[in-house]
């Protein structure tokens, strides 16, 4: 199935957007920031959905993957500071 992703943008992204993004749930925050949540099953889909994070031109704000358990697997983060 894969691990559970975060990931973080930016701006606001409507619901349609899931589809186009590997189906991950949409999540959106008062701060301005959209979350978006699920299984990503290997690395080739996740660089696809950061690609396509990348030509919506949204900024990508962090990348946290869970685990499959998210109890058992210790968690990873990558936060992305602006102008890296």
């Amino acid at each position: 199935m894969g691990d559970t992703y975060r990931i973080r943008v930016g701006g606001h992204l409507d619901d349609r957007w899931s589809d186009r993004l590997g189906g991950l749930a949409i999540q959106r925050r008062d701060d301005g920031t959209t979350l978006l949540v699920g299984p990503i099953v290997d690395q080739a889909v996740l660089h696809g959905v950061i690609a396509r994070i990348r030509d919506l031109a949204l900024p990508l704000l962090s990348v946290d993957r869970a685990g499959p358990n998210q109890d058992d697997v210790p968690r990873v983060q990558v936060h992305i500071t602006p102008g890296s």
